[in-house]
């Protein structure tokens, strides 16, 4: 049942380093035809002091807590990066992928719906990290090699693959070992922990490991931890609930929402962070 990951670590180095080899040389191409055009501009009556750098000003948008506080995005975001919740809001509806910028330099760690964005090409490969059966020992082993592409947000969904074979501590205490390794080698990236989706009431009828309540459990322990963990938590599931399991209509097999739902979690995400 399980694959091996898909990993190119030549192709991530060039794409990684191949890209700023590029950048430099194009920056220093325009260095020099700005530079001449400065010299000429200044007709040989002396030379123009030019400051190292840009101007920007700074722009500050207003935004409300969960208590209708109003905030600054600089507040929100030192709030998410010590621990806090944020959930998804609103009737899950297929709709197109806006907000890919918000995802720009992040990487995506985790079982069946990371692996469903690799899928589904809304995700860079380059920016994911999955296979068919992902679980937290196995993403344990790849630590490093995520830290390599020094991501600026770091989103981890994990869960569902685990549950099948451990019970929701042993999940929860796999989760957090995880979750602190990867602190330690990249302390300047914001976490995001992702809810597993719900699963269907018939799927959770089956004779097997994967139930609701245990994707419940394995939820809310995670929740509880990210205060702890200085990280942020993000409620993905209960948006697709009838109350216990997942509403009809969003699922065919019972556990994988419909690819038309991706893009709902998607925007809803960068949204909120």
């Amino acid at each position: 049942m399980s694959s091996e990951i898909k990993i190119n670590r030549n192709q991530r180095r060039w794409y990684k380093y191949g890209k700023l080899i590029i950048g430099l040389a194009i920056a220093a191409a325009a260095a020099i035809i700005i530079g001449c055009i400065i010299a000429a501009a200044a007709g040989g009556k002396g030379k123009q002091q030019v400051a190292d750098g840009q101007q920007t000003e700074s722009v500050s948008e207003t935004v409300t807590d969960e208590n209708g506080n109003v905030v600054t995005t600089e507040a929100a975001t030192e709030s998410q990066v010590s621990g806090s919740t944020l959930a998804l809001k609103g009737e899950p509806v297929a709709e197109e992928f806006t907000q890919a910028a918000a995802y720009k330099n992040s990487v995506f760690v985790g079982d069946i719906f990371v692996n469903d964005l690799l899928k589904y090409g809304l995700i860079d490969e380059y920016y994911i990290w999955t296979s068919n059966y992902f679980t937290l020992e196995k993403a344990a082993n790849y630590v490093n090699d995520v830290a390599e592409l020094k991501p600026e947000k770091l989103f981890l969904m994990f869960g569902f693959d685990d549950s099948a074979e451990a019970s929701s501590d042993e999940t929860a205490a796999a989760y957090e070992k995880l979750v602190k390794s990867v602190k330690e080698v990249l302390p300047e990236t914001k976490i995001y922990l992702i809810s597993e989706l719900p699963v269907s009431k018939s799927f959770d009828e089956e004779d097997g490991n994967i139930t609701q309540a245990v994707l419940d459990e394995v939820n809310s322990k995670m929740e509880k931890k990210a205060s702890e963990l200085g990280v942020t938590y993000i409620n993905a599931a209960d948006v697709f609930k009838d109350g216990t399991n997942i509403k009809d209509g969003y699922t065919n097999d019972g556990y994988h929402i419909k690819e038309e739902y991706h893009p709902f979690v998607l925007n809803g995400i960068a949204g909120l962070i």
